[in-house]
């Protein structure tokens, strides 16, 4: 069932995340370029850890999900200058999910994280110029436009943003989807983070099997812990209250130490081990 589940998620979510892109030039962000970009995905390794480097709108972005996630190569696809990559459990990916014995490693989470970066940056100027930026977003976020957007394929009547939560350098929204056209394999709500990595605006969302316990706290900090680890591998400033947000996130137990990397987040005078 998992090995299935994983295959046919790519195709069912595409379809969801093909409008994202166009969110951030409805929301007042940053004026994206048009056309496309030379070079398209540019899908290559980057390291022996399983993360790899794509070009978006000509700039390389290092996707190097946290320990205990995979990126789905067979799944990266361009689109202009922008890029679309599906993150997942490594243990629902390739033959790990083909041989689910009783002494294979636990899930680290029961659900999906979708990727799409950006031909151009998400905003532009200083730091008020961004936080009007964040807070126009938002804004946008609860219009008709922008639910519809932001949700899994159903129409604007059929979604609601149940939270939002703006810290520095990301807007994170809770968004319900009831419609009979979003993912019929993730429950109907699914967190949502706007961000940048490496100058180029990012969307990353988190969904969860339907089957899956998980509560919504714990959706919200796997996905921080995802964000975390893709701007610490780009570089980008990670501030406290993110830090914070991904440090929260469980870890299955039994899972081995080995699997999980020493790499360590310092922002604004905190350091700690990323989980």
């Amino acid at each position: 069932m998992i090995a299935s589940v994983s295959a046919s998620a790519p195709a069912r979510l595409r379809r969801a995340a093909a409008g994202l892109a166009a969110l951030c030039a409805l929301s007042a962000c940053a004026p994206q370029p048009r056309g496309d970009a030379p070079g398209g995905a540019g899908l290559r390794p980057a390291d022996g850890d399983g993360a790899v480097v794509v070009s978006a709108g000509g700039r390389d972005v290092v996707i190097a999900p946290p320990a205990g996630f995979c990126v789905d190569r067979d799944a990266v696809q361009a689109r202009g200058g922008a890029v679309f990559v599906l993150i997942e459990d490594c243990a629902l990916s390739g033959a790990a999910a083909a041989d689910q014995t009783p002494d294979a490693p636990p899930l680290v989470m029961s659900g999906l994280v979708t990727l799409s970066v950006g031909e151009g940056p998400l905003f532009s100027g200083g730091p008020a110029e961004r936080r009007a930026g964040t807070e126009r977003l938002e804004k946008f976020l609860r219009s008709d436009e922008g639910r519809a957007s932001a949700g899994m394929g159903g129409g604007a009547s059929d979604i609601r943003i149940i939270e939002t939560r703006t810290i520095p350098g990301a807007l994170f929204a809770l968004v319900e989807d009831r419609g009979r056209d979003a993912a019929p394999i993730l429950g109907p709500r699914i967190w949502r983070a706007f961000t940048e990595l490496n100058g180029r605006a990012a969307i990353a969302s988190l969904g969860v099997f339907e089957s899956s316990a998980i509560g919504e706290a714990a959706m919200l900090a796997h996905l921080a812990r995802v964000v975390a680890a893709l701007k610490l591998a780009n570089g980008d400033v990670v501030s406290p209250e993110e830090a914070q947000l991904a440090l929260a996130a469980p870890r299955p137990q039994g899972r081995p130490e080995a699997v999980w990397r020493t790499a360590r987040i310092n922002a604004g005078g905190i350091s700690a081990p990323l989980p």
